[in-house]
């Protein structure tokens, strides 16, 4: 993909967007602080980013992320 196609897609995603949307992506839940249920919680209401999850709750939570209205996967980082 051509960075001026990734642009126009950027773009148009953004439109699509409302300004929840655009805020939960904004959003960095940590896992160990909120638990599971409140983290699948974040990820059905479209939380951008999750610190310390992996193995199976990881892929609970990208799964909550991908039934949203957009299907924008999380990203996850481990702080350490």
């Amino acid at each position: 993909m051509k960075k001026s196609d990734a642009i126009q897609k950027a773009k148009a995603r953004l439109q699509q967007m409302t300004t929840e949307e655009k805020v939960a992506q904004m959003i960095q839940v940590s896992y160990p602080d909120v638990g599971r249920e409140e983290a699948l919680r974040w990820a059905s209401l479209g939380a951008g980013s999750f610190l310390h999850v992996l193995g199976d709750d990881a892929r609970e939570v990208q799964r909550a992320a991908m039934q949203t209205r957009l299907g924008i996967p999380v990203i996850f980082g481990i702080d350490a």
